[in-house]
């Protein structure tokens, strides 16, 4: 056994002793009647010993020389005397650190009572009552939107961080809302995260390991390259917002259903959220179902409940209606659905306009099947978007004919991919807009004269077109001022408008539509960045009376 370093036993005795925690050395053996606590230790000679110590029970004093090696047999115990002399504010930091460690034991609201939040009976409920009571969260968040999904996440970072500060945690969501996770997270419940994206990868290839509260978007973890940098990455707590565009389906496999099944095998609580789980597709449900568990082969699961209970633990799902205040008050107005009917067949230009446009889609569907493949995929995908940009708007359909025109006139080549309007689904709304607009090109015209003949089909309807606009009446329109009328919502009174339109040539010309009538209007898509879109919302609020918007709005759910 090595000997024993006396200078450094002394040092460390005379540190610790200055900060009111004097160590003392304990010892028993047969040179002592008793256990003994040591005072000193010297080194007459280098093989020889002498320690002075006082009893341990008769507090009697010794002081006995013995060689090095009886020594070094006794091996000595450290043990702490306390002198209640040190410094008081160490020592409160420490009781405060301690007593912080288990608050959440004492406070069962510890995270709202620390963060600036108003809570709601519906996010307690899913918080408190579903998911932290459950050892390993793996939750389907399936509330409404509106119902304070960003909330309900901040709520249970902040309490499971609460148990452990260095909680590993990736927040994912839609590329439109990473920066307002980040302010909500910041502004709400005072932590921090990082947002991550290509950049930031690039400057810190670790940065999945480096830091501990991350948030990246859904379309840029998904890339192939990105997600093998997630794929052994562990986490402690795994959000992923408008989740449904994980799910899979039953004949392919898509990159984000790839990221999901990475993230889900990585995190050991994993909570999924989104307004709209189902898309009607059973298939496609229970692949998202099987992120939190695999073993469930029946999305029917979560129609079951324990007895006395609201909701099942793998998912909870509130509606708008259901939703109330503590005092039982209704959180939103009640939800009137009405659908309003315009007859295109009562102004002859719009009919003739939509007949030459169904005769057409049908020509060039009728070509398209008889060349099938790739060609047939994608003509096909080009004349949904035509007829659902001819339901949204004339100016949307304009816009649509001429890009096809100057596709086939200037650009006759075919995309090179196979088309699929799933995958676009996913894409974030400005990217969908620009693949949608090269999707609209796509025809199975082969040769010059098939391209010519498609042509002067276009031309016939972009005359067709102009004939509608001269006629000075559009049916949608009029139906429009109608319902306003109706509704009450005048110039400059203090009704609010909000109007929701899938695109944003529509939304373009619905613009200088209101404000040639009169009101003063702003607007919301997938082209603006978050700072103009919290502008925008700011101008809604205080001096817009309409707001328009494209799903960009419908994600946020702010309004």
């Amino acid at each position: 056994m090595p000997e024993p370093d006396v200078t450094q036993l002394t040092t460390t005795e005379q540190s610790l002793s200055s900060d009111g925690i004097i160590p003392a050395l304990t010892a028993a053996g047969p040179y002592w009647p008793e256990p003994v606590e040591i005072l000193s230790i010297e080194t007459p000679t280098p093989e020889l010993v002498t320690v002075q110590a006082v009893g341990a029970e008769t507090r009697r004093f010794y002081s006995t020389s013995l060689p090095l090696a009886a020594w070094n047999d006794i091996a000595p115990q450290q043990r702490y005397h306390f002198s209640f002399s040190a410094a008081a504010q160490p020592f409160r930091l420490a009781i405060e650190g301690e007593r912080l460690r288990l608050a959440h034991t004492a406070d069962p609201l510890l995270a709202a009572n620390n963060a600036r939040v108003h809570l709601l009976p519906h996010q307690v409920e899913a918080v408190y009552g579903v998911m932290l009571p459950q050892p390993r969260i793996r939750h389907l968040m399936a509330h409404d939107a509106g119902a304070g999904k960003t909330v309900m996440g901040g709520l249970l970072f902040k309490e499971l961080a609460s148990r452990e500060p260095e909680l590993r945690t990736l927040i994912v969501a839609p590329a439109a809302l990473t920066v307002q996770w980040q302010r909500e997270l910041r502004e709400k419940f005072l932590v921090e995260f990082e947002v991550v994206e290509r950049e930031q990868l690039r400057d810190n290839p670790q940065i999945w390991t480096d830091a501990h509260r991350l948030i990246t978007s859904l379309p840029f973890a998904r890339q192939a390259d990105v997600q093998a940098t997630l794929a052994s990455v562990p986490w402690d707590l795994v959000l992923v917002d408008e989740a449904h565009h994980l799910a899979g389906y039953e004949q392919r496999e898509t990159q984000a259903y790839r990221l999901g099944r990475t993230l889900a095998r990585n995190a050991k609580h994993l909570v999924l959220a989104t307004a709209t789980p189902h898309k009607g597709d059973r298939a496609n449900f229970l692949k998202l179902l099987q992120l939190l568990d695999e073993a469930i082969h029946q999305p029917e699961i979560v129609n079951q409940k324990a007895p006395g209970q609201r909701g099942n633990p793998l998912m909870l799902r509130r509606l708008k209606e259901e939703m109330v205040d503590f005092d039982g008050n209704k959180l939103f107005k009640p939800r009137l659905v009405e659908t309003r009917w315009h007859m295109i067949a009562d102004n002859p230009p719009e009919l003739a306009l939509y007949t030459t446009l169904t005769d057409y889609v049908n020509k060039v569907y009728r070509a398209a099947e008889r060349i099938g493949g790739r060609v047939k995929v994608n003509t096909e995908f080009a004349m949904v978007i035509l007829q659902r940009r001819m339901a949204s708007s004339f100016a949307s359909l304009e816009k649509s004919l001429r890009r096809r025109r100057d596709g086939l006139l200037f650009a006759p080549e075919l995309p090179q991919d196979e088309l699929d309007w799933r995958d676009l689904e996913e894409q974030p709304e400005a990217s969908r807009w620009r693949q949608e607009a090269q999707a609209e090109t796509a025809s199975p015209a082969r040769t010059q004269a098939q391209r010519d003949k498609e042509i002067a089909q276009l031309d016939d309807l972009l005359d067709k077109l102009a004939a509608v606009r001269d006629s000075g009446t559009e049916t949608k329109v009029e139906k429009l001022r109608e319902i306003l009328l109706e509704m009450g919502v005048a110039p400059g009174n203090d009704e609010k408008l909000l109007v929701f339109t899938e695109f944003k040539d529509t939304l373009d010309f619905l613009r200088g539509l209101f404000e040639e009538w009169g009101y003063v209007v702003t607007q919301i898509d997938g082209s603006m960045n978050h700072v103009l879109r919290r502008q925008a919302e700011t101008d809604f609020r205080r001096r817009c009376q309409v707001m328009l918007a494209t799903e960009a709005l419908q994600r946020q759910g702010r309004l």
